[in-house]
This record gives C-alpha cells, structure tokens and sequence, in this order.
C-alpha cells in the first residue's frame, strides 16, 4: 500500500515533504496530529549524500491535552501501602465464588488500599 493510502486510511499525516535522497524521498515522519508543521530539510552531514530531517517536537502545544493524576509515591509511602496490604483481610476476595469475583475483589482492595496511602497529584 501507497504512503497516501495509509495516511488516508489511518488519518496520518507526513511532515516530510521533501526529497531526502537525490530525487527520491527515503524518509517518513507520520503523526495523526494534524497541527505540526512539516520538517525542516538540513544538509548532509559528513560524506553523506542523504539530507537530515528535522522535527521540532516543541513547536505543538496542545491544550486539548487532558490532566492526569500522578501517584507520589516515595520510600515511606511504598512502605506504608505494603504493610497496610499486609495487614488487610483478603477473605472476602478469597471467598468469592468465581475466579472473575476474586480479580474484581483483589483489584479494588489493591485501589483502595493505594488510594488511601499513595496520594495523587494531578499534572
């Protein structure tokens, strides 16, 4: 399949645009974030007859990004979570009745354990 083909297909976009060897183009910069600019053409380095390609990775700022929470986790906080999941009853999870209830139940002792001993921090 064609290069076109797959960015129509996919919803990419190629910010090279140039030929990066004599007349061919033997490089491929793909992203399905539309805003980037293309790239920049450098000269060869050294005895190379291939141009470099620049992306300036900085030039997009997004603000559709969305915040996500962090855990903080450090050494007494580590410590703190693995002694409170010691400490913790696991009959009801050990107790369950099939092996889907059992993940279920071990999945939210393990986020209530952490959420109440690792906290978040949102970035």
């Amino acid at each position: 399949m064609a290069v076109e083909g797959i960015c129509e297909q996919f919803g990419f976009k190629d910010l090279v645009n140039f030929p990066t060897r004599g007349d061919a183009k033997l490089d491929l910069a793909l992203t399905e974030i539309s805003e980037y600019q293309p790239a920049k053409k450098l000269p060869p380095l050294a005895r190379n007859d291939h141009c470099c390609v620049f992306i300036d990775s900085e030039q997009y700022q997004n603000s559709n990004y969305t915040r996500v929470k962090k855990r903080l986790v450090t050494p007494e906080r580590k410590n703190n979570f693995l002694c409170d999941l010691a400490r913790s009853s696991w009959d009801s999870v050990l107790r369950a009745p099939s092996v889907h209830d059992k993940a279920t139940g071990h999945w939210f002792r393990k986020q209530s354990e952490t959420a109440s001993v690792v906290l978040q921090k949102t970035i």
